[in-house]
């Protein structure tokens, strides 16, 4: 009893084994058009155990970052002060996602991400550099979001071959 109690409070957990996993996988992310993109992908390839390269001749995933924009909307303001209280950001952007062994992966693509946010004036994170971090943590959303799907594709052409 003392012993699965001790277990179960240790922090590790049993995770299958991934076939992606046995190899070791690498990304190139050509995105100089749009570097807060990149940083968010190349943060959301590590997070995924993926290494990235600065040659492309060593990447078995290649991504290609061909636009991407912020837009923000003013949905609401307070009455009082006049500021703004709720603001409404989206980020278009267009990639493409190859692999050296498979091809395409993902062909060019429009990918749109939306998000409304309500601002309190006494939360700390808003209070300077606010369209910084709202756009940061949109980027973030969707490098993740480009991952998966360079990856679900990777595996399913694996399981074609």
């Amino acid at each position: 009893m003392i012993f699965v109690s001790l277990t179960g409070c240790s922090g590790w957990q049993l995770r299958g084994i991934d076939s992606l996993d046995e190899e070791k996988l690498s990304a190139y992310i050509d995105g100089r058009r749009v570097p807060s993109l990149t940083s968010a992908l190349r943060a959301a390839f590590i997070a995924r155990g993926i290494t990235v390269t600065s040659n492309s001749k060593d990447a078995k995933i290649l991504v290609s970052i061909l636009s991407g924009d912020f837009k923000s909307r003013v949905l609401s303001l307070d009455p009082g002060s006049g500021k703004v209280k709720e603001l409404e950001i989206e980020l278009s952007s267009e990639v493409v996602v190859r692999s050296k062994k498979n091809g395409l992966l993902m062909p060019r693509q429009t990918i749109r991400l939306q998000r409304d946010y309500f601002f309190d004036e006494l939360a700390a994170e808003f209070t300077t550099m606010r369209s910084e971090i709202i756009e940061r943590d949109l980027a973030k959303d969707w490098a993740f979001a480009v991952v998966y799907r360079a990856v679900t594709s990777l595996k399913k052409n694996n399981k074609n071959d």
